[in-house]
């Protein structure tokens, strides 16, 4: 869809009322990963996403799982099943179809994203709270950033080695610039508002 034809389909939603059909992005990333190797079980794509894309994508198993069916009733993976150690596992590969499915959305225009922070909620209705309360919740969120760019630097440091010479290296440095450069404005405001 166009970006004429995408903004053409939300002011009508605004004028009619109705919502645009919102469509689960996490198929995306399944079919996506499915790009980057032969064949994937469920289980292989969840701890990919939990490793790689914690970061800027996240999806519970109970999402994962229907999306994978409906994926394959929809022909745009096909699953085999297999034997490892006496356990039954599907192995999920990308079709022709899925890779145009693939590649038509990650042309299209990207979709404005629903901003919820719990902790800026919080912090906006903070006159209910005693200052110790509310220091206490931006100090949780100081350790939360420091776990996360120890974690973001282990990411770093596989793509600069595993990845090197692959083609979506330059574009996971590039994904995981963005959020460093976040955790570090994090940094930044959370050593600011304690210091007041």
């Amino acid at each position: 869809m166009s970006r004429r034809e995408h903004q053409g389909k939300l002011w009508q939603s605004l004028i009619t009322g109705k919502s645009m059909s919102r469509t689960n992005k996490t198929q995306f990333a399944i079919l996506g990963y499915l790009t980057k190797r032969d064949a994937m079980s469920g289980y292989d794509i969840k701890r990919l996403l939990e490793k790689v894309a914690s970061f800027y994508w996240s999806e519970s198993n109970s999402q994962l799982y229907p999306l994978l069916k409906k994926l394959l009733a929809q022909d745009m993976v096909t699953m085999a099943e297999t034997q490892e150690s006496g356990r039954k596992r599907n192995l999920y590969s990308i079709t022709e179809k899925g890779r145009e499915h693939l590649l038509t959305w990650l042309r299209q225009d990207v979709e404005e994203t629903t901003i919820r922070n719990e902790l800026m909620l919080k912090l906006s209705l903070a006159q209910h709270l005693s200052t110790t309360d509310t220091l206490e919740h931006i100090d949780y969120f100081a350790e939360q950033v420091q776990s996360r760019k120890r974690k973001l630097k282990k990411i770093q440091q596989h793509i600069e080695n595993d990845h090197k010479n692959r083609q979506d290296q330059e574009y996971l440095l590039m994904t995981y610039r963005h959020s460093e450069l976040i955790l570090e404005a994090q940094e930044k405001w959370c050593k600011e508002v304690q210091k007041n």
